[in-house]
């Protein structure tokens, strides 16, 4: 009795409803009661996956302890000892669980726990083979939470816009006569409503980005260009990427004093790009010296790895040739085909799915680029967004510009329409968006994308986020056991990548010898990783989810729960590889569970 007393006096866990995690993620798989089983289900915020827990002083035969019961119910979790370990959930007074249905409860340093039943030999509540049981000496660790709300579904999304266009209006659209503070005052507002609009659907998802293609303002003013930076964007809940249209650079050239419309929009570009942060290779700026009279020069235009897709941002249009700006803020703007196919080549590479971005789907001086649009269909770019046309939304034929790829519309901030895209490893779903009532979204257009083919076969290096350098590296000293170490081109640290059409799944295959597999050596308990003979079992797959950054989480077949983990997140050569229970996005060892494939 002094154990339980002394349990209770600790406030080990207080009395509460909570959700059973068997992970550490805000939306693993938990506890969820079903008739008189508990079984194992995605977090979904349902009342069935809720429970009860709350301590119960002993009686005067010294029988007390934790309960646990579904909510609002009259049950209880227990062990049924008639069946021998297994666990069931039953009401009282059922004579079998008078005394098993009460738990001790002992919290870890990890901030989880470990459930022992009361009832000797007191095993512990456990996970064994996906299936809730009572096990002596097995120590399962569950995870408990009280942030009871429904998870923010899964996915990867784009949020694409354009022609913000500050200031203007409906009103200006169709030539309605108004005062510049009314124009000022409703284009603020229109463009605020869809931002927050934006923002809502953005907060239905786990991965979502913003882009905006083209007119930024009505002029390029520097009063325009600092009510959108510094007002505007900022509403935005999520990371923006934007291009530059004709209302921006091709309207206004010469028209400002020291050409500042026209330059002051370069330098709002060039600047927005500086800030992402990207390597070399994906934006197209260039300076020949670091003098302050030298001019900026190239195409302007830059690419976004979001993981799955590709993206490239053209501007205005990809053929534009144009020059301005001040003394000490000139810019030169060329087409550069060149940079566009090498990105387009690095993209294809790594089997990625690319989307090309532009503000004119057509009108563009000097007319369509016939080796711009042989470019698109050898490197099969799968759609092209563009804004310029206000009133139109969704589908747009432009041939001539772009050949046989789909180009979709984006509509305006003074229109109050926008386009969604959501996709995953298999399909890209192209949604248009009236009135900012993205509930109402309708779907445009569903395109297949061929991932799972393309990258099917190549022959990848996995680097870890953690630094971005080292690899997961397969020993040869230690029977095939999987490692993290600096890269060095060695034949054991490449794998190649094979989709499985029936196991929906991928296998890497080290290239030291294609019979070993990467694999999870589900094995008494063990979370260690190995490479080992390829005998198709469902610990030698792995589920690829794209976290929306470049990098993926390699989720395991046999437990999606367990993914792939550096060791306690250290970049030491020789740190070992496991399998893990997922981090929540905003933890700082979430690095330790990411990984890029680059193909090598």
């Amino acid at each position: 009795m002094k154990k339980l007393n002394d349990e209770k006096a600790a406030n080990v866990l207080p009395d509460g409803k909570y959700k059973i995690q068997i992970d550490g993620s805000s939306e693993s798989k938990v506890l969820q009661h079903e008739g008189t089983t508990a079984v194992i289900a995605e977090w979904a915020g349902e009342q069935s996956q809720i429970w009860d827990i709350r301590y119960q002083s002993p009686n005067w035969q010294g029988i007390g302890g934790y309960v646990i019961q579904p909510a609002n119910t009259d049950r209880y979790l227990a062990w049924d000892r008639n069946k021998g370990s297994s666990v069931i959930v039953s009401t009282i007074p059922a004579a079998d669980i008078q005394y098993t249905r009460f738990w001790r409860v002992e919290k870890t340093q990890n901030n989880t726990y470990i459930f022992r039943n009361n009832h000797a030999p007191n095993p512990n509540l456990t996970i064994s083979a996906k299936t809730l049981q009572v096990l002596s000496g097995h120590n399962y660790e569950f995870t408990l939470s009280t942030d009871l709300n429904k998870p923010i579904p899964k996915g990867s999304a784009l949020v694409i816009t354009s022609d913000p266009q500050y200031p203007w209006t409906k009103n200006t659209d169709n030539n309605v006569p108004e005062s510049d503070s009314e124009k000022e005052r409703e284009s603020e507002r229109l463009i605020r409503e869809q931002y927050q609009s934006i923002n809502s659907y953005n907060n239905t998802k786990q991965q979502s980005s913003v882009i905006i293609n083209g007119d930024i303002t009505a002029f390029g003013h520097s009063w325009q260009r600092t009510k959108m930076l510094n007002t505007l964007l900022p509403i935005l809940n999520r990371k923006y990427y934007f291009g530059l249209g004709n209302h921006d650079i091709e309207n206004n050239q010469g028209d400002c004093a020291d050409d500042a419309c026209f330059g002051g929009s370069m330098l709002m570009l060039k600047s927005h790009i500086e800030k992402l942060g990207l390597p070399t290779s994906q934006y197209d700026i260039k300076k020949a010296s670091t003098s302050w009279s030298e001019p900026w020069k190239g195409s302007f235009a830059y690419a976004i790895d979001f993981g799955i897709i590709y993206s490239l941002q053209l501007n205005n249009f990809p053929t534009m040739n144009a020059y301005g700006g001040s003394y000490s803020n000139y810019y030169q703007i060329h087409e550069n085909l060149d940079w566009i196919e090498a990105n387009l080549k690095y993209a294809s590479k790594l089997g990625k799915t690319i989307i090309v971005n532009v503000h004119k789907p057509n009108d563009w001086k000097g007319g369509p680029n016939q080796r711009f649009i042989d470019l698109l269909e050898e490197y099969d770019v799968k759609a092209v967004f563009a804004g310029h046309y206000h009133k139109n939304l969704g589908t747009y034929s432009a041939s001539k510009f772009f050949g046989k790829v789909p180009v979709f519309l984006s509509g305006s901030a003074s229109q109050s329409t926008y386009l969604i895209v959501e996709y995953d490893l298999d399909t890209m779903n192209v949604y248009k968006v009236t009135n900012n009532n993205w509930e109402e979204k309708k779907l445009v257009k569903s395109i297949k994308l061929n991932n799972g083919n393309s990258i099917t076969s190549k022959i990848v290096k996995i680097v870890s986020a953690l630094n971005d350098s080292s690899v997961v590296d397969m020993s040869l000293q230690k029977n095939g056991d999987v490692h993290l170490w600096k890269y060095g081109g060695a034949l054991n640290q490449k794998w190649k990548l094979i989709y499985d059409e029936t196991k929906k799944a991928y296998q890497f295959k080290n290239m030291y010898d294609e019979s070993l597999v990467l694999a999870w050596n589900d094995y008494m308990g063990s979370r260690n990783v190995f490479a080992t003979p390829n005998q198709g079992k469902d610990e030698h797959y792995w589920l690829l989810e794209d976290t929306g950054d470049g990098y993926y989480i390699l989720k395991n077949k046999k437990y999606p729960y367990f993914v792939l983990d550096v060791d306690k997140a250290d970049t030491d050569n020789g740190t070992n590889i496991k399998v893990n229970e997922q981090h929540d996005f905003s933890s700082p060892y979430i690095k330790a569970q990411k990984f890029k494939l680059i193909q090598v």
